[in-house]
């Protein structure tokens, strides 16, 4: 999938995603697929998840 609304420069892919000791994963790659020089995943929750309090926490760890 390419989310053309936001012009990224990658193409989402469900292989970029993946579940390992309870946390979610998603890698990044510069390769190319399609019109786009990266893959991705997208996490998405619209019309699935309501958020009514409390908070959320993510721990993210970027290369670099």
């Amino acid at each position: 999938m390419y989310y053309w609304q936001t012009e990224d420069y990658e193409r989402y892919t469900p292989e970029q995603a993946s579940t390992k000791d309870g946390k979610l994963r998603i890698k990044v790659e510069k390769k190319r697929n399609g019109n786009q020089e990266y893959v991705s995943a997208m996490l998405q929750t619209w019309n699935n998840f309501c958020f009514r309090g409390g908070y959320l926490e993510a721990s993210v760890s970027l290369p670099g």
